[in-house]
């Protein structure tokens, strides 16, 4: 048996094929997304879905859900989302059960039970991309908060006067240290390079 996990970001779909028996990897790939619309996301998991058999699918959101896992409620760096219940979205298209949930929270659990933090009582994750995500485990137990963003770690204000954020707010966290923010900030030091992408810097 396995389950087909879904990892969406700013910019293209990771999956990966997990057997459920051998805890092994069968098979991993990602897609590139033209942009990050909800269509352009079912389109591209209807895609990978036909590559192999599984049983259920998990999919990673980067941004905050409602309290019983169904709904995206608010993803800042995704155009077009919304509130939308994906969960059922998924189930009535492929029949399998599925679980959502916040993509840093599920990194911190993974790296909580199988790696960095095996063995300890609580671990602390920041992913870095994008934006900024964040995931909390205590005791076993990842934090959510009342309204599922308690772990949002990149939309904790350091600046109220700063830049404004995708979500809404101003001088995030996010906006200072993510992608898209060390480019904004690249290019006002820099004018004649304000056409920078992640590939240039190396340049």
């Amino acid at each position: 048996m396995s389950i087909l996990g879904l990892d969406l970001g700013g910019t293209r779909l990771k999956a990966i094929w997990w057997k459920t028996d051998s805890h092994t990897i069968i098979e991993q790939t990602a897609v590139d997304l033209p942009n990050t619309t909800l269509p352009v996301f079912l389109e591209a998991v209807q895609s990978l879905a036909s590559k192999r058999t599984f049983s259920a699918i998990g999919v990673g959101i980067p941004g905050t859900l409602d309290k019983p896992r169904e709904n995206v409620v608010f993803v800042p760096n995704l155009s077009g989302w919304g509130i939308v219940p994906l969960k059922k979205l998924l189930q009535e298209q492929y029949q399998v059960p599925v679980v959502l949930e916040n993509d840093a929270n599920l990194a911190a659990l993974a790296e909580y039970q199988i790696g960095a933090g095996k063995g300890t009582c609580g671990i602390v994750l920041l992913t870095l991309g994008t934006g900024i995500g964040g995931g909390v485990v205590i005791d076993g137990n990842v934090l959510t908060g009342a309204k599922g963003g308690g772990a949002e770690l990149g939309h904790y204000c350091i600046d109220p006067n700063g830049p404004p954020c995708n979500c809404g707010s101003n001088g995030c966290l996010e906006v200072y240290t993510g992608r898209d923010g060390i480019i904004r900030r690249g290019a006002e030091k820099h004018p004649g390079r304000a056409n920078w992408t992640p590939l240039d810097w190396s340049n």
